[in-house]
This record gives C-alpha cells, sequence and structure tokens, in this order.
C-alpha cells in the first residue's frame, strides 16, 4: 500500500513478480514520455518525499564515473560509460558523455529514498533499453554516488555486489579545476 499525497494506492505488480508503486508507474510513465536527451522537462507528479527530494537536489550537476563492475568482472569494457566519464544530472533527466563529449546514453530516472536500499529506476531514452524500467539501488553522499542496476525483468538489486545481470557504476562530483591565472613577467624573477 502506498500513500502519496494524501491518497491511498495498492502497489501494482510487475512482470517479474515485484511491484511499483502507483505514484513510481506514473513518474516513470510521464519521464518516458519526454526522455529526449538533454531536455528540460516540466514535471505535474506530486512532489516527492522530503528525503527522496533532498536526494534528487545532492544529484544535480556533473558526475565523474570512477569504477565499473559487471556480472561480476570488476572494470569490463564499457560501451555506456568508462573511466572518467561524465554523467550529468539535470532534474530527472540524465546524460552520459565520453571524454571527447560524444553522447553514450541518456534518459530520465525515479527515485525513491524511502525503501531500503533507497531506489532509483533508470529509463534509458535511446540504445537497446530504451523506455524500458531497469531497476536499481543507489547509495549517495555530497561527492559520491554509487548505484547497482539489474535487467528490465529482473529484480531490484540489494547488495552491492554484482551478479549476472546487473551493473554497478561508481561516481564522483566532478568538480572544474580552477581557471589557471596568467603569468606575469614577474613570475620569472
Amino acid at each position: 500500500m502506498c500513500k502519496i499525497a494524501g491518497l491511498r494506492a495498492e502497489a501494482l505488480p510487475l512482470p517479474n513478480g515485484g511491484s511499483i508503486s502507483p505514484y513510481a508507474k506514473r513518474t516513470a510513465y510521464s519521464l518516458s514520455m519526454h526522455s529526449q536527451t538533454d531536455m528540460p522537462m516540466t514535471s505535474t507528479s506530486p512532489p516527492l518525499p522530503d528525503d527522496s527530494a533532498r536526494d534528487l537536489a545532492r544529484l544535480q550537476g556533473v558526475w565523474e564515473q570512477v569504477r565499473m563492475e559487471a556480472d561480476g568482472v570488476v572494470e569490463p569494457p564499457d560501451e555506456h560509460g568508462g573511466p572518467g566519464a561524465l554523467t550529468t544530472i539535470a532534474g530527472t533527466q540524465f546524460s552520459v558523455r565520453s571524454l571527447d563529449g560524444e553522447l553514450l546514453l541518456a534518459g530520465s530516472f525515479v527515485i525513491d529514498a524511502s525503501t531500503r536500499p533507497r531506489s532509483i529506476t533508470w529509463i534509458d531514452a535511446i540504445g537497446e533499453d530504451q523506455g524500458k524500467l531497469l531497476p536499481a539501488s543507489y547509495v549517495l553522499d555530497e561527492d559520491r554516488f554509487e548505484f547497482i542496476a539489474g535487467e528490465a525483468d529482473g529484480p531490484r538489486a540489494i547488495e552491492f555486489r554484482t551478479t549476472p545481470g546487473q551493473t554497478m557504476r561508481t561516481f564522483v562530483r566532478h568538480r572544474q579545476a580552477p581557471a589557471t591565472p596568467p603569468r606575469s613577467r614577474l613570475d620569472d624573477l
């Protein structure tokens, strides 16, 4: 049973035997309808609970991928990221770009910090998983973000260790290096 904005509603069953709250399903559908790359989106969904709103605010910005694990293998070849790839989160939209600026992945997400572990559902706008709900769990602090995601028809991971069909990515907040002031002739004296 889910209670959001004073409404009570039953969780909706998923094909894998799990369930998704009516809020998450409505939000995921709304997001998938607006999941063009790097486009702002206006949401008519109810406000997020406090923990989810706080985590969503903390996620905003640019994150650098520093680690990836898939199917139990650390740092396998990675077509959607890789060391140094930058993930930009703006609202509930994300885009992943390589070091040379190539768009590798984009889409939207639904966050729910009330679950343990906290959950995030990714909805890719491009690629082989386009439009699918990809269940994931995450941990987040001010400068570190990590998630473990499963396949669209699989269960949400609850341990931060991959098994077949799961991918885990670790990010640190990307900070622009301060601009170097121009050198003066006095610097050489």
